[in-house]
């Protein structure tokens, strides 16, 4: 019995790394040690029948509250790679440093994919809080603003 757990955490696994495969935002996911203080990040992960409403198969977040210098800038950079190769986008800067995306990422096995990504300056000398989602399902870019509205 414990052999069929295992195998099907693994094969749950593969299925989730799979999700986000050749995008350069699928490191950042299920790591929180890649960030300067992994106790400040927390990672949501839905799928199944709770989704099911909204039309999405995969939610996957992350949250980076007080964000170092160092974290903005690794997550930028998977951002900004992966948004070069989105079939739509919208994009707010501030400087050089992105603020806000949205972005609709090519199709994969008849299923859309959007990354969504907010840096928001907290101020009192608190670091930044970093958002990221990664969803995945047959929403269209207009039921994934009613849903977050």
């Amino acid at each position: 019995m414990k052999r069929i757990t295992l195998l099907l955490v693994l094969l749950a696994s593969s299925l989730l790394l799979s999700a986000q495969e050749g995008l350069s935002i699928a490191g950042l996911f299920g790591n929180s040690t890649a960030f300067d203080h992994p106790e400040d990040v927390t990672e949501t992960h839905l799928s199944g029948k709770k989704l099911k409403v909204y039309r999405l198969t995969l939610f996957r977040s992350l949250k980076v509250e007080n964000a170092t210098a160092a974290d903005i800038d690794k997550m930028e950079r998977a951002v900004k790679a992966d948004a070069a190769r989105a079939v739509d986008k919208q994009l707010l800067r501030r400087g050089n440093s992105i603020h806000y995306a949205f972005c609709k990422l090519p199709d994969r096995q008849g299923l859309h994919r959007y990354l969504i990504f907010r840096n928001k300056a907290r101020g009192n000398g608190r670091g930044n809080e970093l958002h990221l989602i990664y969803m995945e399902g047959t929403a269209s870019p207009e039921d994934l603003e009613s849903i977050f509205k």
